[in-house]
């Protein structure tokens, strides 16, 4: 009789009429049974989508909201408010836009931690992956309802953009990863991009490398930390050489270029 009655008011109302009945207080409680089974989960549903229809902005919507408006049984039915949101709205909203989404990081960053890092930098920055080490701040993740994952990355903003990018950025393209150059091998390769994007290979070209050459706060940080501010001191460290850097701005020739090189200095 009770499952005939719960049957009766979603055919005529859609689920509706019953929630306003609840909801208005005309009606102490839902009938017996109504959320129970994929009934129950499609009238929550469809309730959800009229109260949104109506002005209801489903990103405000709390737990303690959900027990005002009555939807207590509603959240239950799909195991959470998140979940009761995609399905009512597929596709169109993201669990760290709810409010208060700090459980949503906690041991599963792998999870959720990788698209919510591209949506941000993709969709809500607009940004091409060349900008992002110089335009992304770690402030964006706070004031798009990611500060909970910015935490558990230790507010790291390398460690961030390897989440949603793992290999495509290197430490040194951001100024936050302290002493990431205590790493040998990280340090040999950021030396060598530097030399790779002069141009050179051996000693020979080490002129042309500059201090100015060292461009992102990560560089500027290996350079003063690692090597003292010396030049000559990173190229040896990847060159295998002792070497002396001569001050390349001051030779725009061809024939001081060249001359450069005849006073160039390997020492054994």
């Amino acid at each position: 009789m009770a499952g005939s009655a719960v049957s009766d008011v979603r055919n005529q109302s859609s689920a509706v009429a019953a929630w306003r009945q609840v909801h208005s207080g005309r009606k102490r409680a839902f009938p017996r049974g109504f959320w129970s089974g994929d009934g129950g989960r499609a009238a929550a549903v469809e309730i959800l989508r009229y109260l949104v229809a109506g002005g209801l902005d489903p990103l405000t919507l709390t737990d303690h909201e959900a027990r005002r408006l009555r939807l207590r049984g509603a959240v239950e039915a799909w195991g959470g408010l998140w979940s009761l949101v995609d399905a009512a709205f597929p596709g169109q909203y993201h669990p760290w836009q709810m409010p208060k989404p700090r459980r949503l990081w906690k041991g599963i960053l792998g999870l959720w931690g990788p698209k919510a890092v591209r949506w941000l930098v993709e969709e809500r920055l607009g940004l091409g992956l060349e900008e992002v080490p110089r335009r992304l701040r770690l402030r964006e993740f706070r004031e798009n309802g990611l500060g909970g994952l910015a935490k558990a990355c230790n507010n790291r903003l390398f460690s961030l953009v390897e989440l949603g990018y793992p290999g495509v950025f290197r430490p040194w393209e951001f100024g936050d990863l302290k002493e990431w150059w205590r790493d040998d091998a990280l340090c040999r390769e950021a030396v060598l991009e530097v030399c790779l994007r002069r141009g050179v290979t051996g000693g020979a070209d080490a002129w042309r490398v500059r201090r100015s050459d060292f461009t992102s706060p990560g560089l500027r940080a290996m350079l003063a930390g690692r090597f003292g501010g010396s030049v000559e001191q990173a190229l040896e460290f990847v060159l295998g050489e002792r070497v002396s850097v001569l001050d390349s701005s001051r030779f725009n020739t061809e024939a001081g270029r060249a001359g450069a090189r005849a006073r160039w200095r390997v020492a054994p």
